[in-house]
């Protein structure tokens, strides 16, 4: 029942943003990815040392540390982008211990953001973010002073203003008070706007991750990265 919710919840983004006969072209394209796929991910370094104090223009959201309190208003987050089983892996992770951090605009949870380090307890799961490294076959093998970044979300109603940037300047910025040296994280090769926001902020592409999947198995890969990238 959650992936059927799920299924509906991203059939409506899609009308909303492509219009009804767009969502109809595209349902042969959606069927198909869902049983053979080719995925391509940059992994990701920064570091936090070169980290500075967040502009007083972050003022403006309130941010904090992720805790169960937050869960509900995670959820509504989730279903705007048509990922409700996100749900119980968010529990999960709260329990478990593992850190991640919110931003409020306005008295609306407006971003997530979701981070492990090399201390972390056993994942609850596979879908867990401490079982993420392994589960993407990331080949990152974090040392003292790393943390790995994942999940970073902003709602879709406050991606103007410079919300993401902001927010990531509030998360930077605690995770190198806290100690952390150097932070891991990947970007969909294909996310053009997430690489560049990224390169913006120093983060720096190490190598590509490659995974091919179809209904008979999954391979996955890392390749070096082409001069240009």
């Amino acid at each position: 029942m959650p992936e059927l919710r799920s299924l509906v919840y991203k059939l409506r983004r899609s009308v909303r943003t492509e219009g009804l006969g767009g969502t109809v072209k595209s349902l042969p394209r959606r069927a198909w990815s869902r049983v053979h796929a080719r995925l391509q991910l940059i992994v990701l370094l920064k570091d936090l040392d070169e980290v500075s104090a967040p502009p007083p223009e972050a003022a403006r959201l309130r941010f904090e540390v992720l805790e169960r309190r937050h869960l509900s208003a995670l959820a509504e987050l989730n279903r705007e982008r048509g990922l409700t089983e996100a749900d119980a892996r968010f529990a999960e992770d709260v329990e478990a211990g593992y850190g991640g951090y919110v931003a409020y605009a306005d008295n609306r949870l407006v971003a997530f953001y979701w981070w492990v380090d090399g201390n972390a307890p056993p994942p609850p799961s596979r879908a867990s973010i401490g079982a993420a490294i392994d589960e993407l076959g990331l080949e990152i093998d974090m040392g003292e002073g790393d943390v790995y970044g994942a999940d970073l979300y902003v709602g879709e109603r406050d991606r103007a203003g410079r919300t993401a940037q902001l927010f990531l300047d509030l998360v930077e910025f605690d995770l190198r008070g806290r100690g952390y040296k150097r932070l891991w994280g990947y970007v969909h090769e294909t996310n053009r706007l997430g690489r560049w926001t990224y390169s913006l902020r120093g983060y720096k592409p190490i190598w590509r991750v490659v995974q091919l999947r179809n209904p008979l198995r999954k391979r996955s890969w890392t390749e070096p990265l082409a001069k240009e990238q």
